[in-house]
């Protein structure tokens, strides 16, 4: 592996504990769960891209094979997205006993790269079908690179126009998911409905909080609806498209 696609994986994320367990803390007013949220574009991934010297957050899974399959699936979803080589983001692997499964910011926060994608290592140990650990990371890696891809396409700000808040932007980054995944055409519809039901039954049930994802089933939905219409283009800008399509029907 070159240096250049080393560093998507290895390069250091700027990830401080402290500063995220007090930015957890501070948002006690949207009652978060932990798991089955990200914190895109937050006090949380801002605090994150703060330090990229603690080590708390980490180079490696433990394992080394896991290692490569991740940094498989990092490439290959960058590549989904269209993402060039020289804005590819650093990624690390955050400790089970950090809250949240993943983290995104466009944040530089480590040369040469540019924003960072962190994913809870809790989403490798997963108890469930033997598939479900690593196409559960996929889809979650998918969502928060689908997160970088609308801010740096600005969809959020499209989204945001059109009076649309945090769940909405969540459901179009799902949808954006479930079209990644019917990218690489080795899932079945019903082994992934059965990943999402999975990964969307933990955390985030409450349509009042501020940052709210959508209903366990409104999320199985959108990654389904953005899957099933993965046939119909191959362009992450048209999926989004579609997506915000999708968005506008709810």
């Amino acid at each position: 592996m070159s240096v250049a696609r080393r560093r998507l994986l290895i390069g250091g994320l700027c990830l401080c504990g402290t500063a995220i367990f007090r930015s957890v803390s501070a948002q006690s007013d949207t009652n978060i769960q932990g798991e089955g949220q990200c914190f895109f574009d937050s006090a949380v991934s801002q605090a994150a891209a703060g330090d990229i010297r603690n080590s708390l957050y980490r180079h490696s899974s433990g394992d080394p094979g896991r290692d490569q399959t991740v940094s498989d699936l990092l490439f290959r979803t960058a590549r989904t997205y269209d993402i060039a080589q020289a804005e590819l983001p650093t990624f690390r692997f955050i400790p089970v006993t950090v809250k949240g499964d993943g983290f995104a910011t466009d944040e530089t926060v480590e040369p040469d790269t540019k924003g960072l994608v962190a994913l809870n290592l809790r989403l490798l140990s997963a108890a469930g079908a033997d598939m479900l650990p690593i196409t559960g990371f996929e889809v979650i890696l998918a969502h928060e690179f689908a997160h970088i891809f609308q801010i740096r396409n600005r969809d959020i700000e499209k989204l945001q126009n059109n009076g649309y808040h945090s769940r909405e932007i969540e459901l179009h980054a799902d949808y954006m998911a479930g079209w990644c995944i019917s990218q690489r055409g080795e899932l079945t519809t019903a082994a992934l409905q059965g990943v999402a039901e999975t990964l969307f039954s933990r955390g985030d049930k409450n349509p009042d909080v501020t940052l709210h994802h959508g209903t366990k089933t409104e999320r199985i939905s959108a990654v389904l609806k953005g899957y099933l219409g993965g046939g119909s283009t191959d362009v992450a800008r048209a999926a989004s498209i579609n997506g915000m399509g999708y968005i506008n029907s709810l």
